[in-house]
């Protein structure tokens, strides 16, 4: 009988070996060469660059309504972006260089090494794709459009703003009245910037008499400068020899072109100090023969220094700061006595609402703050509604009694139990989310009660003591689609979910203690089971299923399902879920996608052969 060898070899030996025999050391390898690559490349970048450069600024200097184009523009900043990502990695060139050994090799610090290594090919690969397409592109520049104005990107419509827009619009285009200024004043944040965009737009869509339409923006420190540049582009001035003028020959300029032509102003933003318009160039005679200087400001006394017809925007129904960066809602906004409708969703950044702001808006019929606010506020901030009880924000939405839809988001498990305080609260609520809740004082009670509720987030609370002892009340949760379950520990089961007969998406993700979806053995607890076996049909509204990084999930549901409305599957990091509820005969005659990893798509096990090539065409790998 042969003997046996055994050699040990410790975590520290293994390391290395595992590195580069896993391919990641060529990174290390190859790091000096990519290095004098990335420089050339960088070089003939660099080139290009000034190429396309000196295309662009001759056509801007020998046809006046030449601009460059969007493309172009784009491209230029991410050669500037990219040339600055180079110069930071070859300023840590030597350092890494040091560490490396054995020729190059290897390296004293692989982490290290690994990472700059893979920074700098990655960079690489960049750049020669951006010099690729600065080769490639054939237009450089593109004629300004004749029209009087040019369009101006608005980030949304402000439905409820229509009213003011036509009033705004009437005070420009009546000759009849004396509206030669126009000043729109208000707090920031309410839309005044897009009123004044759309009143633009407004100008390329609608039949008028102006020869030319004219957008700048001023700001807190105005630059007259700049100011002038925007007027001259829009006239056809912009060359590179009128750049070169003084501001005094510029303005002369603007006022020899513009007083044979009837304009419209737009000055966006003017803050306290007045613009000396007449210094600017713009000529103010030509506002008795029909020219029109509109600007907005945040302060009415602006409006008297510019001797302006003034419209307080105070008539707004709709405010919509969703997905936006503000920090804070300022007291002034109380001056919206007509708002109708106010969107705070997706504002991470909000850390303060003052209190008996929200409760002001005594016509407020919709509030959505899903997401609003930072994760982790204090439990009770003074003067601040934006806290981790809710209590003070739960009572000023209560008195709002017009109000007949909310969406909001709970945190902890104070937040919750004061929002179930207030049952007409629940009874309105469309999209409810709930974070960081040891102990979740919510039920499937509860849910049954919020009839209205479409979209449910459960993010990192405990769920261990939800049950399904309540059927028949939780029939009513007919309007609940889109469930999400994100990292909620010792849930072992959503059997709960057989009772929303119209769900859509579910997202399960980070549950590690799940082992399966719908739990039979749960299901038959029920005392009304045999009667609502026959009603039920799992699933059958289900559209879109994603379950990631459940490590003891071993089932969704015991027996194949229909899913007549499913479009998609997406599972990663399950690795014990072995067999999905499907058939040769699920989703029926619909093209449906089931995403994972191609590991865990060999391993799986069907129902039946004619299973498998039913669904075999439906797999997209995804990477982890």
């Amino acid at each position: 009988m042969g003997g046996i060898i055994s050699t040990f070899f410790s975590a520290d030996t293994i390391r290395p070996i595992l590195f580069y025999v896993g391919g990641q050391a060529k990174y290390i390898w190859g790091l000096k060469g990519n290095l004098d690559d990335l420089q050339t490349e960088t070089e003939n970048l660099i080139a290009k660059k000034l190429d396309l450069l000196n295309k662009v600024r001759l056509a801007e200097q020998t046809q006046p309504r030449a601009q460059r184009t969007s493309t172009v523009k784009l491209w230029f900043e991410r050669v500037d972006r990219s040339v600055t990502l180079v110069e930071g990695l070859q300023q840590e060139r030597d350092q890494e260089i040091d560490i490396l050994c054995l020729g190059g090799l290897c390296s004293k610090d692989l982490i290290s090494s690994y990472d700059f290594g893979k920074k700098v090919e990655k960079l690489k690969e960049e750049v020669i794709k951006l010099r690729e397409k600065g080769e490639a592109m054939k237009e450089v520049y593109e004629g300004v459009p004749e029209g009087a104005a040019v369009a101006i990107a608005v980030d949304r419509t402000i439905v409820g703003q229509e009213s003011i827009l036509d009033q705004v619009w009437r005070c420009i285009t009546d000759q009849k009245k004396n509206n030669g200024i126009i000043g729109l004043y208000g707090m920031g944040g309410i839309g005044k910037t897009t009123l004044l965009k759309q009143v633009n737009n407004k100008f390329c869509s609608k039949e008028h008499d102006f020869d030319v339409v004219i957008w700048s923006v001023v700001s807190r420190e105005p630059n007259l400068k700049q100011i002038q540049e925007y007027i001259g582009k829009r006239i056809g001035s912009s060359t590179d020899s009128w750049q070169r003028k003084s501001f005094e020959e510029r303005a002369s300029d603007i006022t020899n072109t513009l007083k044979h032509k009837k304009f419209v102003l737009l000055l966006d933003d003017i803050w306290e100090s007045e613009i000396d318009l007449t210094k600017l160039g713009v000529p103010l005679q030509t506002l008795d023969s029909g020219s029109r200087i509109v600007f907005t400001t945040r302060f009415e006394g602006t409006c008297g220094k510019m001797g302006a017809h003034k419209n307080r925007l105070v008539s707004l129904h709709h405010l919509d700061m969703s997905s936006t960066k503000v920090r804070g809602l300022p007291q002034e906004l109380k001056a919206l006595v007509n708002l109708r409708y106010l969107n705070l969703e997706y504002t991470r950044g909000m850390s303060r609402i003052p209190q008996q702001l929200i409760s002001s808006f005594s016509k407020l019929q919709v509030l959505r703050m899903l997401r609003c606010g930072r994760r982790y506020q204090p439990i009770v901030e003074e003067g601040n509604v934006l806290s981790a009880d809710a209590e003070s924000l739960m009572k000023e939405i209560h008195c709002l009694e017009q109000l007949n839809l909310i969406t909001l988001s709970l945190h902890g498990s104070r937040g919750v139990e004061n929002f179930l305080k207030f049952p007409k609260l629940q009874n309105i609520t469309q999209a409810l989310s709930i974070e960081d809740c040891n102990s979740l004082p919510l039920n499937l009670l509860h849910l049954a009660n919020m009839e209205h509720l479409e979209e449910l987030y459960i993010e990192e609370s405990n769920l261990e003591d939800w049950n399904v002892d309540c059927a028949g009340e939780v029939q009513k949760m007919r309007k609940l689609h889109f469930v999400t379950i994100y990292e909620c520990s010792n849930v072992k089961d959503l059997t709960w979910l057989v009772f929303v007969p119209n769900l859509k998406w579910l997202r399960i993700v980070g549950c590690d203690d799940m082992e399966e979806i719908i739990s039979v053995e749960n299901f038959e607890k029920l005392s009304e089971v045999s009667e609502m076996m026959g009603e039920l049909n799992l699933f059958s509204e289900l559209e879109l299923l994603v379950i990631r990084n459940a490590s003891n999930l071993e089932r969704i549901y015991r027996d194949p399902l229909p899913f007549p409305q499913l479009n998609r599957i997406s599972i990663l990091k399950c690795p014990k879920l072995k067999k999905l509820p499907l058939n040769s005969s699920s989703a029926k005659g619909r093209k449906i996608v089931i995403a994972g990893q191609k590991e865990w798509w060999e391993e799986l096990q069907w129902e039946d052969q004619a299973t498998q090539n039913a669904f075999s065409p439906c797999f997209r790998p995804i990477e982890e």
